[in-house]
């Protein structure tokens, strides 16, 4: 049986990592999770420059 491993903490910049072994449900389902908070992550990132491109006064 293989044992897998997964990063919790934050992020890895905070460098806070603990290892878990977890089973193909656990570890599926933290993929999943991982999937979904770099798709908001992303979002949020577009939606800042849209602000920023918004915000920028029009030189006229």
């Amino acid at each position: 049986m293989r044992i897998y491993f997964a990063l919790v903490g934050r992020e890895l910049s905070t460098r806070l990592i603990t290892y878990v072994p977890l089973d193909d449900a656990t570890r599926i389902g933290f993929e999943q999770q991982n999937e979904l908070i770099s798709h908001q992550r992303a979002a949020r990132s577009s939606v800042r420059a849209a602000r920023q491109r918004l915000s920028v006064p029009s030189t006229q």
